[in-house]
């Protein structure tokens, strides 16, 4: 057996992870309290793409030797491949204990936070929008699609790979559909005539659905003033319908930077007065 198990390492040391795997698999069926093996082997299916099984491997590793801060880490990176985040945390909030500020299970464990983070406000997006089906559309305010709008926006500014954004367009669509407008307050004067000129092109393509102008338009708008939030909800949205997320989520943390309270369900619109109004373009 211990010829085996160091046949299994050499293997284990030149990737060949199926040659290793029968080794340690020989050594375990012969020394089933053989620690070391049992985590050996967890290493092989982890490495093979059977997260199952190394999950199993690797509890028997615990079992045998609850100190082995490594295998309570793999074990972590085990769970979290098959979506089981909450006792991946565990996993390594356990490393941590055996070994403080071991290098990975530090790094996994913030990871795992995030991602349980970000799950949870996508959670709340779908919830929210399984209720707004069943809303009446002559009575409904759209507060549940602004809430809605919200966790997605968290849930990928926590982590950007999250399916929350897939979510966004549906959420547009209906912005945009409904024709919901959010009245700014801004009084329009000759000092600030050009910025307002870009606000209302802008809002023009975006109803359009134009998203490039839409883009230029509140692009040039923040170039003149970059302190109000209905421009860079706007702006996100052309970013978002362009294919560009990480510039739309910049927008839209922008939008809640300078108005945490802004809803996001509405698309801003000015009063212009007519002699300010954008010329045709």
């Amino acid at each position: 057996m211990s010829a085996l198990f160091k046949m299994g390492l050499l293997e284990l040391e030149q990737a060949e992870f199926e040659v290793a795997r029968e080794c340690f698999e020989a050594v375990v069926i012969e020394e089933a309290s053989n620690s070391e093996a049992w985590f050996q082997l967890g290493i092989c299916y982890l490495e093979t793409g059977r997260p199952d099984l190394a999950i199993e491997a690797l509890s028997r590793t615990l079992r045998l030797n609850s100190e082995n801060a490594d295998a309570h880490y793999l074990l972590g990176n085990a769970y979290g491949s098959t979506g089981l985040l909450e006792k991946a945390l565990e996993m390594y909030q356990n490393a941590l204990s055996v070994q403080p500020h071991h290098p990975k299970a530090e790094e996994f464990l913030t990871r795992t936070q995030s991602l349980i983070q970000s799950r949870e406000h996508f959670r709340k997006a779908a919830r929210l929008f399984d209720e707004g089906k069943f809303k009446d559309p002559a009575t409904d305010d759209l507060q549940w699609l602004d809430q809605a709008f919200r966790e997605l926006i968290h849930s990928v500014a926590i982590f950007p790979q999250s399916p929350a954004g897939r979510e966004f367009e549906s959420c547009i669509k209906l912005i945009l559909d409904r024709k919901l407008e959010q009245r700014i307050e801004v009084p329009v004067n000759e000092e600030n005539r050009l910025w307002a000129e870009h606000c209302e092109r802008g809002k023009s393509f975006l109803t359009s659905r134009l998203w490039p102008g839409a883009y230029q338009a509140y692009s040039e708008a923040t170039q003149f003033e970059a302190g109000h939030a209905f421009v860079h909800h706007a702006l996100g949205i052309a970013q978002y319908q362009m294919g560009d997320l990480a510039g739309a989520m910049k927008s839209w943390l922008a939008t809640f930077e300078i108005d945490p309270e802004f809803n996001f369900a509405r698309v801003g619109c000015l009063q212009v007065p007519k002699q300010y109004q954008a010329k045709a373009h």
